[in-house]
């Protein structure tokens, strides 16, 4: 084994990833119990935009869940302590808390070069530790015949290989990880280890909160009984829409889904990447940690589902929340990959279906963009101008009157942003032949033709109109 050991550490390919998931429990809840520990013990509730986001486990033990309507909860629980969402707040403490996780714990007590950290949002995030974890396994006298939390598949004796000693020691670094976060911080989470990413995050949510799971390297149990009858939702990438596809087709597990595709693979072809699917469904993750490998999400989501609102002045404060989250997930987008998007797939849902349709970013909105990252000015004014904008693409949009309960923002073809000043050339107005340049903060894309310049101008002057008329109608009381 040591022999093992060795030749694995001295190759490029080790036998097996090991993949780290940590998830903070009822990150906002525990946030505010943090900031005020006369809460610890009592029912608490998060609220945004009249909805209960998230509950502590107290309250969830006497009935109240995430995303319940405040009068609902509250008759539910009349000793719920209800909170108003402090964003601002969450995002600080998110971020001295993986600060520390990424500088100190990995990079400062290891080589830097030994952990890939990729963070998914302000309470979680995906660490490859295979490199730690073949240093560490090296330096131990005597093998490994466990680890701290809950090995699956449960009660059954494992023998000491490379691969189990690895996910062993996985166990014991994510121990580590949970006590320094919960000492320091006085956060608890719960944390997944497995050969993937999929499996990594499926296997931490097996038992919370404030444990871990390590899942055996057995290709066998994982694909026949841990994955078989597991929905097909939680395969990475497939929502509602290609939910209902399956569906139609009578997939509803992943042991149906692999067995049909078998079986009749022609029939499936024009669901997405269905060959993907179906590797996932097996067991089988090959996505990389996004964190010094070069590899880049292609797009930035951000989302948000409230009670239904029929009225602007109420959509624009959940459009507001939506719009303040996607700020800061910007802000840490740049600070990694140095980038900027230039278009967003605006999505809706209404009592009929979800509506989706993409908007090209106009040159106010990139500079606003790019005033953001670079942290520039006022962000209340550049949120400011940001809701406008979308409220706008919104409301031309909707069928009149409207229902919405859903609303999401995805960012996408993304640009380099290193230069500091750029010129843009623009075509003239229709009362002039010549040319105008503009300076700008904000980057151009040399494929970009003045036919196109031209359309994003007509838009926003559309979308000024429309503005001002919803304005007019806001003040008149007739909306």
């Amino acid at each position: 084994l040591e022999r093992k050991l060795m030749n694995a550490k001295n190759s490029e390919r080790s036998p097996i990833n090991v993949i780290l998931h940590f998830d903070m429990d009822c990150y906002y809840a525990s946030a505010e119990m943090v900031r005020n520990p006369s809460l610890m013990g009592k029912p608490v509730g998060i609220l945004q935009n009249k909805c209960i986001c998230t509950t502590n486990y107290v309250a969830r033990g006497l009935g109240v869940f995430k995303m319940s309507h405040y009068k609902q909860a509250v008759e539910i629980c009349p000793n719920l302590i209800v909170i108003p969402a402090d964003m601002n707040y969450y995002q600080a403490e998110s971020r001295k808390i993986w600060n520390y996780v990424r500088d100190t714990f990995f990079k400062a007590r290891h080589s830097p070069d030994l952990v890939d950290i990729e963070i998914l949002g302000l309470d979680e995030i995906n660490a490859d530790i295979t490199k730690l974890v073949m240093q560490r396994l090296c330096l131990l006298e005597e093998p490994m015949t466990s680890c701290p939390g809950y090995i699956m598949p449960e009660g059954k004796k494992f023998e000491s290989s490379i691969e189990n000693q690895m996910l062993w020691m996985g166990g014991v670094i994510a121990d580590e990880l949970r006590r320094e976060i919960a000492s320091k911080f006085g956060y608890n989470g719960s944390a997944g280890i497995a050969h993937n990413i999929m499996l990594a995050k499926l296997i931490g949510n097996e038992h919370k909160p404030a444990s871990q799971t390590v899942l055996m390297y057995d290709p066998s149990y994982i694909e026949k009984e841990y994955l078989a009858p597991r929905s097909i939702r939680d395969i990475p990438n497939i929502g509602r829409i290609t939910q209902k596809k399956l569906n139609a087709l009578s997939i509803h597990t992943m042991e149906d889904l692999v067995c049909l595709y078998r079986k009749n693979p022609e029939v499936m072809m024009k669901i997405g990447d269905i060959k993907t699917f179906v590797e996932l469904a097996k067991g089988v993750d090959k996505r990389p940690i996004s964190s010094n490998k070069g590899f880049e999400k292609k797009s930035l989501m951000v989302e948000v589902t409230f009670p239904t609102v029929s009225k602007i002045s109420t959509l624009r404060t959940h459009l507001a929340t939506l719009i303040e989250t996607f700020c800061y997930r910007i802000r840490l987008d740049f600070e990694r990959h140095h980038r900027v998007p230039t278009a967003v797939l605006v999505r809706w849902g209404d009592r009929i279906r979800h509506h989706s349709m993409t908007v090209n970013l106009n040159e106010v909105i990139q500079s606003t963009l790019n005033k953001v990252v670079r942290q520039k000015g006022n962000l209340k004014d550049h949120e400011a101008t940001l809701l406008s904008f979308f409220l706008n693409v919104y409301v031309s949009q909707f069928s009149h009157p409207f229902h919405v309960y859903n609303l999401g923002l995805i960012f996408h073809k993304f640009i380099s942003s290193n230069a500091r000043s750029i010129q843009l050339t623009l075509s003239s107005s229709e009362n002039s032949d010549s040319k105008t340049l503009i300076k700008s903060e904000y980057p151009t894309v040399s494929s970009i033709s003045l036919e196109k310049q031209a359309e994003k101008r007509k838009q926003s002057i559309l979308h000024h109109r429309i503005a001002t008329r919803v304005e007019k109608n806001l003040k008149k009381g007739t909306l």
